[in-house]
């Protein structure tokens, strides 16, 4: 399997030159790293157990990281996902019980997946790359969507939530890897947890090792990405005035779903809605958590037929931000005459 890849080092510098490419660097200084940023697993005994350790690394380029990884042998390599960083979608599925329907589950995952970026994002065509790494006592899959690029983890976290949520909340699906405000792992083709022997590989013998690892790296992106965004919603027309009240609450609802947030505090203004949330969400400025634990979420309503969103960090150094509202909200009906009836004076309430 690996001779391809000593054929495809060969071909670049020696090994030591190559070394001198990749550093070492400490975990709490990933937000500063522009390259291509990854860990290696090892194994250490301590207390008459052994454990798991991570050394991280960043390349330059994600082609140089190949050449560093092509030579090393005993392959223990994770990607490392960071907030506030592009990434394109996965998903990792793993069965300690071996299901007999394990295949068809995947299957419909996948089918799932495509039609949720299709139907959330108008996203035409989107392609899937799938790795495996059976063992005798576990199932795993990894799919990656080759061209459904994020522009953050963060993003991707909601997005997640939301094929979870259509897929029966089934735990097979790794949730653990998505998250809003810390780095997250994942294995790399060809690579095995310590003390494993069975490297996640592609099942498509066909494929040449080097072209495996660059369509399965979740930041190595596409020449021209393009990143997948909602920030319009069409509203739909309800008549009366108990309905342009639930508008607001719909949008709570959904905020307390989508961010899991249990605070969330409303406010009507002309033809803004604004929402509180609590605790915060990450900041993609900071990249990390504010000390006032809030984030602002304001809906502005144009016209009678769409409506904006934006999120603003209640901090007031980052208040002069607006992050773009990448979820969501096609499910959430909207009347077209929410403003236009008696919306005007201001009303305040605790959800």
């Amino acid at each position: 399997m690996f001779s391809l890849f000593h054929k495809f080092s060969s071909a670049y510098s020696s090994s030591s030159s190559c070394s001198a490419m990749v550093q070492q660097i400490q975990y709490v200084d990933w937000p500063k790293q522009t390259g291509f940023v990854f860990a290696v697993e090892s194994k250490y005994v301590k207390d008459n157990s052994t454990r798991t350790a991570f050394t991280y690394y960043s390349a330059p380029t994600v082609v140089k990281f190949i050449e560093w990884y092509v030579k090393q042998k005993g392959k223990h390599v994770h990607e490392l996902i960071r907030p506030g960083y592009p990434a394109r979608f996965f998903v990792d599925i793993d069965d300690k019980n071996k299901s007999a329907d394990y295949e068809a589950f995947v299957k419909k995952l996948d089918d799932t997946c495509k039609a949720l970026l299709r139907s959330t994002y108008n996203f035409a065509d989107p392609q899937s790359f799938t790795l495996v790494a059976h063992r005798e006592d576990k199932f795993s899959t990894h799919i990656i969507y080759e061209n459904a690029v994020f522009s953050g983890a963060e993003q991707m976290y909601d997005f997640a939530y939301s094929l979870f949520e259509a897929i029966g909340r089934d735990k097979r699906m790794d949730m653990q890897l998505y998250s809003s405000t810390s780095p997250t792992r994942l294995r790399i083709a060809y690579s095995c947890s310590c003390g494993k022997t069975n490297p996640l590989v592609s099942p498509d013998k066909s494929l040449m090792p080097i072209d495996v690892l660059f369509r399965s790296l979740i930041t190595a992106l596409p020449k021209e990405p393009i990143f997948l965004s909602v920030s319009t919603f069409v509203m739909e027309r309800e008549e009366t005035n108990s309905a342009c009240l639930s508008a607001t609450e719909r949008v709570v609802d959904w905020i307390k779903l989508m961010y899991t947030r249990d605070k969330v505090y409303s406010k009507t203004e002309e033809n803004r809605c604004f929402l509180t949330i609590q605790p915060g969400l990450f900041c993609p400025v900071k990249k990390g958590m504010h000390a006032t634990q809030s984030t602002f979420f304001v809906v502005t309503f144009l016209g009678e037929s769409c409506a904006k969103g934006y999120f603003q960090c209640a901090d007031i150094d980052c208040r002069k931000h607006k992050f773009p509202y990448k979820g969501n909200l096609s499910a959430v009906a909207f009347p077209k005459n929410i403003f236009s009836q008696s919306l005007n004076a201001k009303r305040i309430k605790e959800v």
